[in-house]
């Protein structure tokens, strides 16, 4: 859903690490949404389990509700064996709260 988003980002950042935002948001399919931003442009969620728990991580630490950034590079997009682009994702790093 946000391969145009992110081949934007690829175009800015090529193959080099750059910060998301990770922002807590309520949505019709998932209250306890992360949608992931880089540079303005939303550019995914992260997944319901993966959500879920950083929440309760937000929640242990006192900053639930607040966005936070987070490390990221941009894979795919190569173009592969049979002529074809591979689809661009996000890697994320995150790192365990202190």
């Amino acid at each position: 859903h946000y391969q145009r988003a992110i081949s934007q980002l690829h175009s800015q950042h090529q193959d080099r690490e750059f910060v998301v935002q990770l922002v807590p948001e309520e949505n019709e399919h998932d209250s306890s949404a992360i949608g992931v931003y880089g540079d303005g442009m939303k550019v995914g969620h992260l997944s319901r389990e993966d959500a879920r728990s950083f929440r309760r991580r937000l929640g242990a630490k006192r900053l639930s509700g607040q966005t936070t950034t987070c490390p990221a590079v941009i894979t795919g997009g190569f173009e592969k064996n049979d002529g074809t682009r591979a689809m661009f994702g996000i890697q994320l790093d995150m790192k365990p709260f202190e």
